[in-house]
């Protein structure tokens, strides 16, 4: 008996080694594997069936770093899936599914039983008149069973129209090149047909012990009509070592062209802009052509050929040996407002089906960006931007505020800007328009004054009819304009303007000594306020009294000049003259004194 045991090989779903190797994953489904990894251009598929878990179908990916030949694709097996990874460190790597036999692939190794046979299965619509697989057959029954009772099979079958005549009944077309002899263990090894084998007995990234080189599966077909195909791995002779089919990603295809448009900077727009941008058409075989291929269409569109964009042809070649071509659809900035033109081309893809590709023109239009704001301000103040140019609103906005505080704005505005310090400040936008075809800028400078204070001193307390000297101690200058109020019923004795001022009052009382300042930018200062005292005349320390001995003249000499005369109390003796109450803050004087006439005159000051 062959197979006494075997290793069921405990991978998870992705794994890795100090090897380049194979990734594995399982478990999204049939559906997904074919409408997102195995169809390529030019068919649409449907009708997905599959009698396989979830554990015998996956997506592989990687196989660029291993000797597969495939980078990344679709994998069926006759067991799990993860029995493929390698490195290739068991001769009998395998499991048992219980799927049992396929009559199609039983057809193909007459005298054999299939085992654990893995089928997917959908119908397609070919847009062309060829279809293609690019695929991998591997096994664990190379090389030890060749020639065996083993010899495990996969093959592709069709079912539909054979444009040669008649029809395709379930015919495999996974056939060893030039040959109508199917894929085996027996019919591809190193004895036979061995171009197209890899032995990959001590192999590092894949666990088979065998499989072919890249091989293609492939068929004449009418476009547009439906066939069903079939592909289907499975053992043969037993149910253990595990075969597997790797089906290169995007590979089932038709030579239907497909389009696409570039457009020369996506980052400006996702339009032709006149003057500025232009869109390239490409049109795209899924292989390199064998010869030379004519791909007409048709130009429609509200934009002119030819006046609106430089003139094309109904017609481009794709030369033998590359698989595209391109148009490129250029405006002419003709200055003319036209609004949104379109370029539409209309091509053949396939004999089933035509393609629409449309460009849109924007016109190029300049665009301004003045705005508007007072020249100069004070600061604290806050100024007003006001955008002026042509630009729009959904433009790209850079401004710049040295200086300043944004209050409010954004974009095109406007803005308010607070500046609190003096001096001479740049203002300044870019802007670019949104479909970046088109800038423009604009500057200017706002002066900001100084405000000027209003701090000042004032004498007090001072009596009825006395001086307070008040004094401006702020930063402005002679030229501003000083806004004094002095209260009520006082005398202005001298001053105007900035100042110093001496001021008297009529009128005991609280006194509010008020300025603003305006300068002659304009600027205005807060107002400050100063109280002066201003004490009745009869306050006792306010009035200078005479000594008591100064006779019948003892009366008020506040601010006067007095003669006081008096007796001699001892003859020969000088008279002594007191003056009491000097006046608030101030000192009294004798002017004169006579001894000899017993008179004095008396001078008060302060």
């Amino acid at each position: 008996m062959k197979k006494i045991t075997f290793f069921l090989l405990l991978f998870i779903a992705i794994v890795s080694n100090n090897f380049a190797q194979l990734t594995i994953t399982t478990g999204a489904g049939a559906n997904y594997y074919v409408q997102n990894v195995l169809v390529g251009t030019g068919v649409t598929v449907s009708n997905i069936t599959t009698n396989t878990t979830s554990t015998t179908i996956g997506e592989f990916s990687n196989g660029s770093t291993t000797n597969l030949g495939l980078d990344h694709g679709v994998i069926l097996a006759s067991g799990d899936v993860v029995n493929a990874i390698g490195p290739n460190n068991s001769g009998s790597a395998g499991n048992a599914i219980g799927t049992g036999s396929d009559p199609d692939l039983a057809n193909l190794i007459p005298g054999y039983s299939v085992y654990d046979a893995a089928v997917l299965e959908f119908d397609f619509i070919p847009l062309s008149n060829h279809v293609q697989f690019r695929y991998v057959f591997g096994s664990e029954e190379y090389p030890e069973w060749v020639g065996s009772s083993y010899n495990d099979v996969f093959g592709f079958f069709i079912t539909g129209t054979n444009p040669g005549g008649g029809n395709y009944v379930s015919e495999n077309i996974a056939l060893i090149p030039g040959t109508s002899i199917p894929v085996t263990i027996d019919n591809v090894n190193a004895g036979n047909n061995a171009t197209y084998y890899v032995d990959n007995t001590s192999g590092s990234t894949i666990q088979y012990d065998g499989f072919t080189v890249v091989l293609i599966a492939e068929a004449d077909v009418v476009p547009c009509e439906t066939y069903h195909i079939k592909i289907a791995v499975g053992d043969a002779g037993d149910e253990v070592y595990d075969s597997g089919v790797f089906l290169e990603a995007n590979s089932f295809s038709t030579d239907a062209v497909s389009t696409g448009i570039f457009y020369s900077n996506l980052g400006i727009s996702s339009n032709a802009v006149e003057g500025c941008t232009y869109a390239t058409v490409f049109f795209t075989l899924p292989d390199l052509a064998n010869s030379d291929i004519v791909i007409n269409y048709t130009i429609s569109g509200s934009a002119t050929n030819g006046v609106d964009y430089n003139s094309i042809p109904n017609s481009v070649t794709i030369q033998a040996g590359t698989d595209s071509i391109g148009i490129v659809i250029d405006p002419i900035a003709d200055g003319i407002p036209e609004g949104v033109e379109t370029v539409q081309i209309i091509v053949q893809t396939t004999p089933c089906t035509t393609d629409t590709i449309i460009v849109e023109i924007e016109d190029d239009n300049p665009i301004t960006a003045d705005f508007t704001h007072a020249n100069s301000i004070c600061a604290g103040d806050i100024l007003d931007i006001n955008f002026t140019g042509t630009a729009a609103t959904n433009d790209n906005y850079t401004w710049n505020f040295t200086g300043g505080t944004i209050i409010s704005g954004s974009g095109q505005g406007p803005y308010q800007v607070q500046y609190n310090t003096p001096g001479n400040f740049p203002i300044s936008v870019d802007v670019i328009s949104s479909n970046g075809c088109n800038t423009a800028s604009d500057s200017s400078t706002v002066i900001v004054n100084p405000v000027p204070t209003a701090t000042f001193t004032a004498e007090s307390p001072v009596c009825e009819g006395d001086i307070s000297n008040i004094v401006y101690t702020g930063n402005g200058t002679v030229n501003d304009t000083y806004v004094w109020n002095f209260g009520t019923n006082y005398t202005i004795q001298s001053g105007s303007g900035q100042g110093p001022y001496e001021i008297s009052w009529s009128n005991a009382g609280v006194q509010n000594i008020t300025l603003y300042v305006i300068s002659t930018n304009g600027c205005v200062s807060d107002t400050v306020v100063h109280q002066v005292m201003v004490v009745d005349a009869s306050t006792p320390g306010c009035c200078i009294m005479p000594h008591p001995d100064a006779g019948p003249n003892n009366n008020n000499i506040c601010g006067l000049s007095y003669t006081m005369q008096g007796s001699q109390p001892d003859p020969g003796n000088t008279v002594i003259w007191s003056v009491t109450n000097a006046p608030m803050g101030g000192t009294a004087n004798f002017s004169s004194i006579s001894d000899s006439t017993a008179t004095v005159t008396v001078t008060l000051e302060g």
